[in-house]
């Protein structure tokens, strides 16, 4: 198992930014966001897995 598998990862609506906002907290700095929830949530696994 990678070490990145054993992370929560987060994809949630921002009010404030108005899209979606993906994270992996105490893995990654930052993250990724955009308009179609499942698109970030593969963008964040994307940087997780190249990381």
């Amino acid at each position: 198992m990678k070490d990145s598998a054993k992370y929560v990862k987060f994809v949630e609506w921002s009010e404030e930014d108005q899209c979606y906002v993906g994270r992996a907290p105490g893995l990654i700095y930052g993250g990724c966001h955009g308009l179609d929830e499942k698109a970030v949530f593969a963008e964040l696994l994307l940087d997780l897995w190249s990381g």
